[in-house]
């Protein structure tokens, strides 16, 4: 493949590489008896990647507007997952990954260069790009099972502290948001993540753990320091202004730990 290049709503995509075992892959029974695999080596380069937009794409997302209850969509879900963990079964090979600008969801960022490696229903995600005004390192293995998940190491530098907890939605938990702390965040971080068997995200089984370091920050608002108002005036903790606070976080069944 030299030079297929493919558009779709808020995408412009190239691909460079090769292929192999196609047509083994093409003919293999719904077993895989003679467990085929699609070997392959590519490159991607993208200027823009809408994942969103990507994944309203699918035929899931038509079959879904056009089903009727909450029973058929599940059984839509059901039968897309099982479709998707057989074909990624097939791939093994690497994709040379760089992309100028892409979001998911709340999620944005610039300049992602890494690699993406399949192997027997699972992907390893490798690289490093520019997000949430700082920099971001990803080294993540994605297993396509029947219930999908992710683990991640995740390492920030010079993170805007807001944005990373606007952008990933406070992690599920409402103590402590993206209206209560600012600062520049540098964290290294395990994520441990999951999905059910219609695709939905699980909030309840998202496990973090995290050592953080927040420069030049404010917590602000924040009410768990309301309980030290008996030693401290409440005017006092309205608004603290640091110059380095350390700590550790576990978000864990929806419960933020500190």
């Amino acid at each position: 493949i030299r030079e297929l290049k493919l558009e779709a709503p808020g995408s412009e995509m190239t691909f460079n590489g090769s292929a192999f075992n196609v047509i083994p892959v093409l003919f293999a029974d719904s077993a895989n008896t003679q467990r085929a695999e699609l070997e392959f080596a590519a490159e991607l380069q993208a200027e823009e990647l809408d994942i969103d937009e990507l994944l309203a794409l699918s035929p899931y997302a038509e079959e879904k507007q056009e089903a009727d209850s909450k029973q058929e969509v599940d059984s839509i879900k059901s039968a897309q997952i099982v479709t998707r963990e057989r074909l990624t079964s097939y791939l093994k090979g690497t994709f040379d990954a760089r992309v100028e600008h892409f979001n998911y969801g709340k999620i944005e960022g610039e300049t992602f260069s890494g690699q993406l490696k399949f192997d027997n229903n699972e992907l390893l995600i490798r690289g490093s790009t520019y997000a949430m005004q700082g920099v971001i390192q990803l080294d993540g293995q994605l297993f396509f099972e029947q219930q999908p998940r992710l683990e991640a190491k995740l390492v920030c530098e010079e993170i805007d502290v807001a944005e990373f907890f606007r952008q990933s939605n406070n992690f599920g938990q409402n103590v402590l948001t993206s209206a209560n702390v600012t600062g520049k965040l540098n964290t290294k971080m395990i994520i441990d993540a999951h999905w059910d068997e219609q695709g939905n995200f699980l909030d309840d089984r998202l496990h973090v753990l995290a050592g953080i370091g927040i420069n030049d920050g404010t917590l602000q608002d924040f009410q768990l320091l309301e309980s030290f108002s008996t030693f401290v005036k409440m005017q006092d903790l309205e608004n603290i202004q640091f110059v380095n606070m350390k700590n550790f976080l576990e978000v864990r069944n929806r419960t933020l730990f500190i």
